[in-house]
């Protein structure tokens, strides 16, 4: 389900990367060490606050009934 939203996020927000191997190990090495990498690059924050946002959006029914569940 995660996946599928994530999806949607980058189908439908303007997502900018500009440390994708920051990002790529933090999520397939999850760490303190690889967070704390991320977190260091101001676009990773970016991303995961829009995708905080786009979450709530997604839970206020955005993407109608059933996905608000």
């Amino acid at each position: 389900m995660e996946r599928l939203l994530m999806e949607r996020f980058i189908e439908e927000e303007s997502v900018l990367i500009t440390d994708p191997a920051a990002l790529l190990n933090m999520t397939k090495f999850c760490n303190r060490e690889h967070l704390d990498e991320a977190l260091k690059d101001r676009s990773t924050l970016t991303l995961i606050e829009k995708y905080h946002a786009y979450e709530e959006k997604v839970l206020k029914g955005h993407l109608g009934k059933t996905a608000a569940l």
